[in-house]
């Protein structure tokens, strides 16, 4: 039974990332309806006409959100990404990692690309402290005994406020390697993005 226990982290770690593989790919896309096409069209139809006049960069950005039907897009973004084919295609994938890339401007201000901020150094620091945080989280379930005996000295004594430090202890550098570990696939997914964006996207 003391073999079991001692594995049972070192098989968590491996597994949190197939898992968390797992249920990304469980994500299924959202169909369009007829209406959500109607809608596109007469967003199209606004964003045609409101370049006709002079707009202010609020409205601008209203009609992009409006156009793509996502709060998070901007005019800028819009502009830029309605110069490839298959635009709605590209802003539902960049609204994902929106913020794990950097935005390439010319000196006019206008978007001309992306480039990854998953740096070698992030790589590599973000893979230290997920396996810093499982042998945490290993130690006293690798030394079960005398972990049990301290639980069950503190609960002798009533210090029942050391009981839960001791049992939440590992518990809590399991949560940090879990978000590590969820960080480190967000940053991959924005590098991905940015290298499938420059061999796949094609311009109108």
């Amino acid at each position: 039974m003391d073999w079991i226990v001692k594995i049972l982290p070192l098989i968590i770690s491996l597994i949190l990332p197939f898992l968390k593989n797992w249920l990304d790919n469980l994500k299924e896309k959202k169909k369009n309806s007829s209406e959500k096409i109607s809608n596109d069209l007469k967003n199209s139809e606004e964003y045609i006409e409101g370049n006709k006049i002079i707009i202010s960069q609020l409205t601008k950005d209203r009609i992009a959100k409006k156009l793509f039907d996502n709060e998070e897009i901007n005019h800028d973004e819009m502009e830029f990404f309605l110069k490839y084919r298959d635009a709605d295609f590209w802003v539902k994938k960049y609204l994902k990692i929106k913020y794990r890339v950097v935005v390439v401007r010319d000196e006019a201000g206008n978007i001309t690309g992306f480039q990854s901020n998953y740096t070698l150094l992030k790589k590599v620091s973000g893979i230290l402290m997920y396996i810093f945080s499982m042998v945490v989280f290993a130690l006293p379930y690798l030394f079960f005994k005398q972990y049990s005996i301290e639980i069950q000295k503190t609960i002798e004594a009533q210090v029942y406020l050391i009981t839960a430090e001791i049992v939440l202890f590992p518990i809590f550098f399991l949560f940090i390697g879990v978000v590590i570990l969820i960080e480190n696939g967000k940053n991959r997914d924005g590098a991905d993005f940015v290298e499938y964006f420059k061999e796949n996207a094609r311009l109108i």
